[in-house]
This record gives structure tokens, C-alpha cells and sequence, in this order.
């Protein structure tokens, strides 16, 4: 992607909320190169940015409740906060 196309897929991914960027992981995996599960944060970096100009964040993390509860719903897993 172009570093115009980057900024775009940035923008537009971080005015989603956590669940919305976790669906769009799901809709846009040739986007993707790698997805990066950290004890404190879950990143994204996209195909094409070889600097890590538009690193992603993603909202609700992997390592919370809400992060493990959005991918169990994506994959129809039944789930709850307890």
C-alpha cells in the first residue's frame, strides 16, 4: 500500500471501537502482515509499512477481558464478563 493508503487504513481503523477493530482484523486480513499480543498492548502493522509509520493499536487488547470476549463472539464462542 501507499503511504496514503497507510494513513487511510490508520485513520479509519482507529475511529472504530474495540469491537469494530477487531471485525475489521477479520474483513481485512491481506491488509495484515502481523498482528503483534503483548502483555500490555496488541498492534497491527499493515502490508507495506516497512518503517512502522502506522503502527495499529487496538483498544481492547488481547490480554483484557473485553479483547479475549470480542475474538470468542467473532468466533461464535458463547462468552460473559463474570
Amino acid at each position: 500500500m501507499s503511504k496514503e493508503q497507510l494513513k487511510q487504513t490508520k485513520d479509519e481503523f482507529d475511529a472504530l471501537n474495540g469491537f469494530g477493530q477487531y471485525h475489521w482484523l477479520v474483513n481485512n486480513r491481506e491488509k495484515v502482515l502481523v498482528v503483534t499480543l503483548d502483555n500490555d498492548n496488541t498492534s497491527v502493522l499493515l502490508v507495506g509499512d516497512d518503517q512502522c509509520d502506522y503502527l495499529m493499536y487496538i483498544k481492547d487488547d488481547c490480554g483484557s477481558r473485553s479483547g479475549t470476549a470480542h475474538l470468542l463472539t467473532l468466533l461464535k464462542i458463547p462468552n460473559e464478563f463474570c
